[in-house]
């Protein structure tokens, strides 16, 4: 078995989550940073909205409809989501939250994993 370091493994979460974004909303954030800390990865996804939303934001209860429209997204594929940073990752997740602010056009998501990683150290992974 082969092994990746950490920075490998975020850069390919980052990839996937772009990737997941522009393949299911049509358009992909503009940055995604990727963070582990003892059994947590930290995930903030920026620039997420697209030109529609972002209009709608000026729009009266547009603020709402958008987080509503946002919020559906994240619960209709999380199973999905999860599954596939699973893969990516090698271990098991406990738990995911996510917030999302549509006015900074901003997403922070925490995973909680079953065990804890090592920072430093390197992590399975596949190829």
């Amino acid at each position: 078995m082969q092994l990746r370091s950490f920075q490998a493994t975020e850069l390919e979460l980052a990839n996937f989550i772009s990737k997941f974004y522009k393949e299911n909303v049509g358009k992909g954030p503009r940055n995604v940073h990727i963070k582990f800390a003892d059994n947590t990865i930290i995930y903030i996804v920026e620039g997420l909205l697209t030109l529609l939303e972002k209009n709608m934001l000026h729009c009266a209860d547009g603020k709402t409809i958008v987080e509503q429209g946002r919020r559906l997204i994240v619960n209709n594929w999380r199973f999905q989501r999860l599954n596939s940073f699973e893969k990516i990752i090698k271990q098991k997740i406990i738990d995911e939250h996510v917030v999302i602010d549509v006015e900074k056009d901003t997403a922070i998501g925490i995973v909680i994993l079953e065990t804890r990683l090592e920072l430093g150290k390197t992590v399975p992974g596949s190829t």
